[in-house]
């Protein structure tokens, strides 16, 4: 290992964490029918762990219904693309 490399392994530098994750959430004819039930544990698990990540990326939250109810899931900011 070259020295500028070992010093860059070992240089303790703050670290960045995210967590992404697939939902399931269609809002269309293949709807999970347990999505009722997850959102509300996925949003617990995010307010108690929100120290933990910096980020948090959640695909398929299609409904609007479900973009509001995780917006207030322990992290102030959030950004919901549209399709």
């Amino acid at each position: 290992v070259s020295p500028l490399l070992h010093y860059i392994l070992a240089y303790d530098r703050p670290s960045f964490t995210v967590l992404t994750l697939n939902t399931g959430g269609f809002p269309w004819r293949f709807e999970h029918l347990e999505k009722d039930q997850r959102f509300p544990e996925l949003c617990n698990f995010l307010k108690k762990n929100k120290v933990n990540y910096d980020a948090v990326f959640l695909q398929e939250v299609w409904l609007l219904k479900d973009q509001a109810f995780l917006k207030n899931c322990g992290f102030p900011y959030h950004l919901c693309a549209s399709v």
